[in-house]
């Protein structure tokens, strides 16, 4: 009789211990969801922005063909600076839809940096 006892707890310990493995291995998976959609969200955040500020250099662009002298010049240089930095930023825009989720938080702190240096050169 103490036998079956014995076989009765380790039979309900393990039921135990793989309810709670499962439950781990629910919220591990919940927060690799919650992780992916969140990157997903900033991406298309970051794309609509991408594409906003390239707007922005074109009216800037259809601006300077309009001015003359000094003022064209100093359009003209703003230009090739903020150009410049939309050259910058379309690789790091292709690395934050490409990098691992481990490395999403490092892609995401730079391109975010680059990003508001692009809004400054277009201010």
């Amino acid at each position: 009789m103490k036998v079956s006892k014995l076989i009765a707890i380790t039979g309900v310990i393990f039921s135990l211990s793989l309810f709670a493995f499962a439950d781990t291995t629910n919220k591990v998976v919940a927060a690799k969801n919650y992780t992916e959609q969140q990157i997903q969200a900033f991406d298309k955040k970051s794309e609509r922005e991408f594409r906003k500020l390239g707007k922005k250099l074109d009216d800037l662009k259809a601006q300077s063909q309009k001015q003359t002298g000094d003022a064209k010049a100093a359009l003209d240089k703003k230009i090739a600076e903020a150009q410049q930095k939309i050259d910058d930023l379309k690789p790091k825009l292709a690395e934050l839809k490409t990098a691992t989720t481990n490395a999403w938080s490092d892609v995401k702190s730079g391109f975010e940096k680059s990003l508001d240096d692009l809004r400054n050169a277009l201010k």
